[in-house]
């Protein structure tokens, strides 16, 4: 009897994790929806897109040059 409490215990503290198919549910909804806006406003979206991946890039590019 208090191996199975034990064994209750461990389980309600685990994280819990995503399933194999919510993550594929939510990657295929985040695909369809950057396609859908990438159709929608292609040259907004565009540089959306350039300023939010270039901005972390050029500041790691400006420490590695400054040090």
């Amino acid at each position: 009897m208090s191996s199975t409490l034990a064994i209750e215990a461990i389980d309600s503290t685990t994280p819990s994790r995503i399933s194999a198919r919510r993550f594929g549910l939510l990657f295929i909804a985040l695909a369809v929806s950057a396609c859908a806006l990438a159709g929608l406003a292609p040259l907004g979206f565009s540089i959306v897109t350039v300023f939010l991946f270039a901005g972390p890039h050029n500041w790691m590019e400006a420490r590695f040059f400054l040090s």
